[in-house]
């Protein structure tokens, strides 16, 4: 070895000096040439891996990349959950056991030992329980479907959509949730979904709008209310779906249920006729509706002060559930297809 060499070197010349020390002053002087230092001497490293990560699939080991290495070679996982070195009989072999990442020691009979990354994967392919999925939304409402997942993939999952309005996420295992919003037509996202090993699939999202204004359930609700009730959603602010005062001065809201100029009106309004108003609900159709009949219909709302807030009339649809000696139930709404909404209200009206 080079280091050997140079130390030999230095005793020989100190023994040469030590011996020179006995000669008298008129001894001649003995001059050294200083002893070399030799380069690339047999043993210097030469060992490389790969510096990209290395991709092992399960079930396909291969053996420890180690160029250069000069005689035996050994390795070992930092990961043994991962990835593990295994003997065939001809040298260390990368055994993955579950998806992931693991780093691998590589050393030779140098004594040189570098470090390498080896991803582990289960397949080459991701594969999806659908590629294509059908949704209904109601109109600027969302909706969920947690019917897709991942049959095959190699796990450490990411999801994106190409449209904002259809927001998906993914779990762990491969279980896919897609929130969609329903929009003023039919449209379709494309719902992306990767693994760890830069694998993808796709599944084409395609949402029609529901403009039923009310769910089955929702009117079965509405059905079973047996108080007097009012209730909205629209555009303009409510509190809990009601006026402001309706919730703290219920019993000064004035209740009318009565046709005028061929026109029915349902509903409860604070102090009707004063000069400032303090909220209400009305909903309005052609007087000699009947029951189940969708016709043209309109409801108009007030949230609270009326010096604060204005009232708002919104045109479109209504029906009545009920209209008996006992009570009236009535619903009304408008598709707004330009901002993506339904404006709705029902009353509830014990006669």
């Amino acid at each position: 070895m080079k280091i050997n060499k140079y130390l030999l070197g230095m005793v020989m010349v100190s023994a040469a000096a030590v011996g020179f020390t006995s000669c008298n002053d008129d001894d001649p002087l003995v001059t050294l040439d200083p002893v070399e230092k030799i380069e690339g001497d047999a043993g210097e490293s030469t060992l490389k891996v790969p510096e990209e990560v290395v991709k092992v699939k399960i079930g396909n080991d291969i053996a420890v990349p180690a160029e250069g290495a000069q005689g035996e070679v050994t390795a070992f996982s930092l990961n043994e959950n991962v990835v593990k070195i295994v003997d065939a009989g001809n040298g260390p072999m990368i055994q993955g056991l579950k998806n992931g990442t693991a780093e691998i020691m590589v050393s030779d009979a140098s004594g040189a030992h570098k470090k390498f990354t080896v991803s582990i994967y289960t397949t080459d392919v991701m594969q999806l329980n659908k590629t294509a999925l059908a949704m209904e939304a109601k109109l600027g409402a969302y909706t969920t479907n947690k019917e897709c997942e991942v049959v095959l993939g190699n796990g450490g999952y990411t999801v994106t959509s190409d449209d904002e309005r259809v927001i998906p996420t993914i779990s762990e295992e491969g279980a896919i949730s897609i929130g969609a919003k329903g929009g003023a037509e039919v449209y379709t996202a494309n719902v992306e979904v990767s693994d760890i090993s830069g694998l993808s699939a796709t599944i084409a999202v395609t949402v029609t709008p529901d403009l039923n204004p009310f769910t089955q359930d929702e009117l079965q609700d509405i059905m079973a209310i047996t108080s007097n009730d009012i209730w909205t959603e629209c555009t303009e602010p409510t509190t809990n779906g009601r006026p402001s005062y309706y919730n703290w001065y219920q019993s000064s809201f004035k209740w009318i249920n009565s046709d005028a100029d061929g026109i029915h009106t349902v509903g409860c309004w604070y102090n009707p006729g004063a000069a400032t108003q303090y909220g209400g609900l009305y909903i309005m159709y052609p007087a000699g509706t009947s029951v189940g009949q969708e016709v043209a219909g309109s409801f108009k709302y007030l949230y609270g002060n009326s010096n604060w807030y204005g009232t708002y009339t919104y045109e479109g649809k209504a029906k009545v559930l009920v209209d008996n000696a006992e009570r009236t139930i009535a619903i009304a709404w408008q598709v707004d297809l330009e901002n993506e909404r339904i404006n709705r209200a029902y009353v509830v009206h014990n006669k």
